[in-house]
């Protein structure tokens, strides 16, 4: 191929791109209907408020390219293969894909009415906010994280549910997918031994909250490196990807991510002799995903816990719910104190109202960090508003705070021999605050709230406010 082909002026409308190579371009507001490129590489390119109206990729590769708001309505792409491409806002209406591969593309807004895709590969690739209407989707289209995607009167093989993510309950009915077919479909994975894919499709079929869902799928692997049942690499990157994916959105708590990665780290002689070295690097490559989300968390938790003035002066907490939680946090609270026995006073439900349930404890601002690492540790990321009244803190208080401070150095950190906290790459969390997360994944565990697919209602979606006061 002969690079000094590669020119800005190749492309046009009607034109014919044969061998050619065009890369690091940028083309802005430029008509390309009607053109037809065959058997060149497009690299590190961006096209913004393009048309390619009516044109024809055949046997062509799309390299780290971007694709902005522009227009593939009727086009023919033939046996191109895309690897790393960004589509943001891109209409394919009516476009025909047939026997091309996308590996790790992302599409955003983008548009796919009346599309026509035959025997395509699609892997690593993500879907956020496009439209499916009268969309064909079959065979190949496997490991794609689809994020409120509009399905409307669209085809959608069924046994799909299970390597992809992204197909709710109501996207599936929009498909025509009922739910005795979803459990049909979870029952011959399972009879199969398609352990993985059964897994995912119990993730599909999960609402706003995927946590005990992701804990299971985790679980599957692990029981799978266990049983010498053979994964593919692609589902293990498709899991990792998932995860992180979710993490991003929020979407997946911080406990569920550090329960998976206690599952991977739990077995890694049996990873070690598992034998098939592609399949140890992708499991490694997920539980080494794992451990540095965690690290995330926990650095941002110690900037929060920073933040947090404790001066022992009594307080009301104000909590909004959308609905009552099964459990109550004062009752989490208290028993944290049982663990650390620092003397607090016993946080307690002053009163409650009607309406999204509210509920009004009362304790002193000491409480505060406990609260704070246990609404983190549950996903929940809403800031603790603290409403300080001008109030004087006099030399004594200042003094307690302070030896409060030295003393967090000399804490003697009890394994709760339940989970196993990574050890940091810098130094994320203080002993203090190391030990009261342990404190806190022990008292959770004992209450049964990782066993709930909402965390017994204490979860992002139900918790909505958290006001601090000062009395």
């Amino acid at each position: 191929m002969d690079n000094n082909l590669a020119n800005i002026n190749v492309l046009s409308a009607n034109a014919e791109v044969v061998f050619t190579t065009i890369e690091n371009q940028q083309y802005h507001d430029q008509d390309f209907s009607s053109s037809t490129i065959s058997s060149s590489m497009i690299i590190a390119t961006e096209f913004v408020d393009t048309s390619f109206y009516n044109a024809s990729f055949m046997g062509t590769r799309l390299i780290n390219s971007m694709f902005r708001s522009s227009n593939m309505n009727n086009a023919d792409i033939i046996s191109i293969v895309s690897s790393d491409c960004t589509f943001v806002k891109v209409c394919f209406d009516k476009a025909s894909i047939t026997d091309s591969s996308f590996t790790n593309c992302k599409f955003v807004q983008c548009s796919f009415r009346n599309i026509s895709m035959t025997s395509n590969s699609f892997s690593g690739c993500t879907f956020d906010h496009c439209t499916m209407k009268e969309a064909l989707l079959g065979a190949s289209f496997f490991y794609q994280i689809l994020q409120d995607v509009i399905w409307e009167k669209s085809s959608l093989d069924v046994y799909l549910i299970g390597y992809n993510f992204g197909f709710s309950i109501a996207q599936m009915n929009h498909c025509n997918i009922s739910v005795e077919a979803i459990e049909d479909l979870k029952k011959k994975y399972l009879e199969s031994g398609m352990l993985l894919n059964a897994a995912v499709v119990a993730i599909n079929s999960s609402t706003s909250v995927y946590d005990l869902a992701i804990v299971a799928c985790s679980s599957t692997i692990v029981e799978m490196v266990k049983r010498r049942i053979i994964i593919k690499p692609d589902e293990l990157r498709f899991i990792r990807q998932l995860i992180q994916n979710l993490n991003i959105k929020e979407r997946v708590a911080p406990i569920t991510i550090l329960r998976c990665w206690n599952q991977l780290a739990l077995i890694q002689h049996s990873i070690d002799e598992y034998g098939i070295k592609n399949v140890f690097e992708a499991i490694n490559d997920l539980r080494n995903a794992l451990y540095f989300l965690y690290q995330e968390f926990a650095e941002k938790l110690q900037e929060k816990l920073l933040s947090i003035p404790v001066y022992k002066l009594p307080v009301k907490i104000c909590l909004t719910f959308e609905v009552k939680p099964k459990i109550d946090l004062a009752s989490l609270l208290n028993q944290v104190y049982d663990h650390n026995a620092n003397g607090f006073k016993e946080a307690k439900i002053v009163k409650t109202q009607p309406g999204s349930f509210i509920a009004w404890l009362e304790s002193i601002d000491a409480v505060l960090p406990y609260l704070q690492i246990i609404v983190s540790l549950l996903g929940i990321s809403i800031p603790i508003a603290i409403a300080q009244k001008n109030r004087k803190i006099d030399k004594e208080e200042k003094k307690q705070e302070e030896a409060k401070k030295k003393h967090e150095d000399n804490i003697t950190i009890n394994d709760t021999q339940i989970f196993i906290i990574p050890v940091p790459v810098g130094l994320p969390l203080s002993k203090d605050n190391e030990m009261i997360v342990r404190d806190v994944l022990s008292v959770l565990i004992q209450n049964q709230l990782l066993n709930t697919s909402d965390f017994s209602g204490l979860n992002s979606v139900n918790l909505r406010r958290i006001e601090v006061v000062n009395v």
